[in-house]
């Protein structure tokens, strides 16, 4: 069992176990458990532990754990800060809590990197150098996932906010890594469809989305899921076609630099479509016109930039048009074309 900081301790279970009474050798008053399973019946009655029931597998969502964890360990290491954690406050610790998983190599480092990066405002870098330093390196093996969504909960500034972009694509793919249907996250998760909200003052940069046809609302630019074209050294960055069933090529293509699709995040009025339960993929159409305006792919589909989407759910821009709006949600084009109504219909009544 290795000391990180302070009394912030972790280990893999067996060397845990081995360790004998932790309590008077380590002062450990506090243990959180990351892994499916129990220790021993007689623990449960000398410390105070927190379980985490998870497997150390790309598909877990483990940062939907890092909240109630971080104010576990919290609460633990300072017992005047029971409500909220006084963030970059660095006050000694008044106990000593274990981080441990199986191996004490990724579970137990993700929840204590994350904790490291709430606390004390540590990027990951930081954190994951201040476990290492204390730790031997063949210790440190943080799956590739994990390592993900502690860069995501850096990105949003240690706070999960259901609301940010780039944590509801992160929560849709990682959705269907477990389910290619897609039908789980639908069926289990009422937040899934995004009913939208006009643009408020300060979003003056906000677009609206309408039917090329019959300029019926479609979409507002903040339930777009931005995407990075493929770098030119990405495989992404080349459309090849090759001899069905076989490895020969036919064709090598560069993908474009303008993008032909807004990929979104499901929005309400695709309910219909998106909960069919015999479809992985299908089209959108207008749902006043009927024009067919994009489609989705539960298992994924590229961009012309060739950027790989999963899961693919896009208006096609040939089949739309993108107008700015002000801050009550109203199309700049509507506000002049009523604007030059108003003045002709003014002008008429002076003439009589």
């Amino acid at each position: 069992m290795d000391r990180i900081l302070g009394g912030l301790y972790i280990s893999g279970y067996d060397a845990f176990i081995r360790e004998g009474d932790i309590a008077e050798k380590y002062n450990i008053t506090h243990i959180v458990t990351v892994f499916k399973g129990a220790l021993p019946e007689d623990y449960y009655d000398r410390f105070t532990i927190k379980g985490i029931e998870i497997d150390d597998l790309v598909s877990t969502n483990i940062i939907q754990y890092f909240e109630e964890t971080n104010q576990f360990i919290n609460t633990a290491l300072f017992p005047d800060e029971q409500d909220e954690i006084a963030v970059g406050v660095k006050k000694k610790h008044h106990t000593n809590i274990a981080i441990i998983c199986q191996a004490g190599q990724s579970r137990s480092v993700a929840i204590l990197a994350a904790y490291l990066m709430k606390k004390y405002k540590l990027t990951l870098d930081q954190s994951l150098h201040a476990i290492q330093r204390k730790r031997e390196d063949s210790k440190l093996r943080v799956n590739e996932s994990f390592m993900d969504q502690l860069q995501l909960y850096q990105n949003m500034r240690c706070v999960i906010n259901p609301m940010d972009q780039e944590y509801r694509q992160w929560l849709l793919s990682n959705s269907l890594m477990n389910d290619p249907t897609g039908k789980d996250l639908i069926n289990n998760n009422a937040d899934s469809f995004k009913e939208e909200q006009p643009p408020t003052e300060e979003d003056n940069t906000v677009t609206q989305i309408r039917c090329s046809k019959c300029r019926q609302h479609l979409a507002y630019s903040t339930s777009f899921v931005p995407h990075d074209p493929p770098t030119e050294d990405s495989k992404q960055s080349l459309f090849i076609r090759r001899v069905p069933n076989k490895r020969k090529i036919i064709s090598v293509e560069a993908a474009d630099s303008i993008c032909s699709h807004y990929f979104l995040e499901p929005l309400d009025w695709m309910k219909r479509q998106l909960t069919n339960e015999d479809e992985l993929e299908g089209k959108f159409c207008c749902f006043k016109c009927q024009q067919r305006v994009g489609g989705y792919n539960w298992k994924g589909s590229r961009c012309s930039c060739g950027k790989w989407m999963v899961p693919a759910i896009y208006l096609q821009k040939v089949k739309v048009h993108q107008l700015k709006v002000n801050s009550e949600g109203t199309p700049i084009d509507t506000i002049i074309t009523d604007f030059k109504n108003k003045m002709e219909i003014e002008e008429e009544e002076e003439t009589v």
